[in-house]
């Protein structure tokens, strides 16, 4: 009879020593897990401010919103993890002089049976506290599962947009350069060309301009047939002079002649 009570103590008694190996093993973990979160943040902080401080790369909003996701998770995790880590009051068996009590009063069933019902009061009080460390750790487990997914969407979305950042950026450096080309080729800058266009639009007449009105005055028509006459009255400047008749009787026949119409009005007189 007493094997079978002293039987009942030692699996209780292991049961309780399982339970505290339990404990102890999910301590360990949720410190591996806050360890590894914790790196993880880091590098996604750092990664994150270099992505989108020093990179040129401009990405959508769902970027920045998965982005804040993935932080959230993972501040989750880690919150978790600590929780599960907090300091926790857990029972062990009583060391005391009620239980010399017991042994010296009692017999050896009796004291089987005792330190049994201590045990497993001991052993359910610690599977409870157990049960609330593994229920954090769980949910860490979950965020940090999340956060992860969640990272592989955000590289995906990265690498795209980039790629679609890039293309656009060497489409444009193509066309500018081929602009330059062209320019080049056919022998005008720009500036050469609107010069060239401005020049054009000075020396072309304004087809739209309004001429001036017209004034009247009542002496235009007098005056215009005055200017007539003085224009028929001046002398032609231009006029060839007629050519000189030369006679053979020389100087002395004209003296003569105007000396004989001298004597005829001589004789006149008397």
């Amino acid at each position: 009879m007493e094997d079978k009570w002293s039987l009942l103590y030692d699996y209780s008694r292991k049961a309780f020593d399982d339970e505290i190996s339990r404990f102890a093993r999910l301590d360990e973990k949720a410190v591996k897990f806050i360890t590894s979160t914790s790196i993880i943040i880091t590098i996604f902080v750092a990664l994150s401010k270099w992505l989108f401080s020093e990179n040129n790369n401009y990405f959508t909003v769902y970027v920045y919103m998965v982005t804040g996701l993935i932080f959230i998770f993972l501040c989750m995790a880690w919150t978790y993890y600590f929780f599960s880590l907090r300091l926790t009051v857990v029972p062990k068996m009583p060391v005391t002089d009620e239980i010399f009590d017991l042994f010296k009063n009692k017999n050896i069933s009796t004291i089987h049976v005792t330190l049994y019902k201590s045990a497993k009061t001991a052993t359910e009080e610690l599977s409870s506290t157990i049960h609330k460390k593994a229920k954090y750790i769980v949910l860490g487990f979950r965020c940090t599962s999340t956060a992860g997914l969640l990272l592989i969407l955000f590289i995906g979305m990265v690498i795209l947009e980039s790629n679609n950042t890039q293309n656009i950026f060497c489409k444009t450096k193509l066309n500018t350069q081929h602009e330059k080309v062209t320019t080049m080729c056919e022998g005008n800058t720009p500036q050469d060309n609107n010069s060239t266009n401005n020049q054009q639009s000075d020396n072309e007449p304004d087809l739209n301009v309004t001429a001036p009105e017209l004034e009247y005055s009542a002496e235009n028509f007098n005056g215009s047939s005055t200017h007539n006459q003085q224009t028929d009255n001046e002398p032609d400047l231009d006029v060839i002079a007629p050519n000189l008749q030369y006679s053979t009787e020389g100087f002395d026949s004209t003296l003569d002649d105007d000396s004989q119409t001298l004597n005829e009005s001589t004789n006149d007189e008397k």
